[in-house]
C-alpha cells in the first residue's frame, strides 16, 4: 500500500475488524481508523493501549467496556479507554 494515501475504496466489504489507516500507510502518526462490519454474532475488540472511539453508522446493538454495558443505535458514539477490549 502507498505511503500517505488519502483514499481508501471497499471499506464497507471486510468482515469482523481491519484497521485501514494508521501511521503505516498515511501521513498521520497519532490516528488510526478501522471499520468493524458484523452481521449477527458479537466481536471483542481489545484496544491494544490506544483510546478507541465506537461510532455506529447503521443499525444498532450493545457495547460493553469497562465492566459497563451501552446500548448503540445509528451515530451513536462510544469512547472506550485504553485498557482492555470492547465488545
Amino acid at each position: 500500500m502507498e505511503k500517505n494515501a488519502w483514499l481508501f475504496r471497499g471499506t464497507h466489504r471486510v468482515q469482523g475488524r481491519k484497521r485501514i489507516i494508521d501511521d503505516k500507510n498515511t501521513g498521520l502518526e497519532f490516528l488510526r481508523y478501522g471499520r468493524i462490519v458484523l452481521e449477527d454474532d458479537g466481536l471483542v475488540v481489545p484496544t491494544e493501549g490506544e483510546e478507541m472511539v465506537l461510532l455506529c453508522l447503521n443499525g444498532g446493538g450493545e457495547i460493553k467496556t469497562g465492566g459497563q454495558s451501552y446500548t448503540s443505535a445509528s451515530t451513536t458514539l462510544c469512547i472506550c479507554p485504553g485498557t482492555g477490549s470492547a465488545r
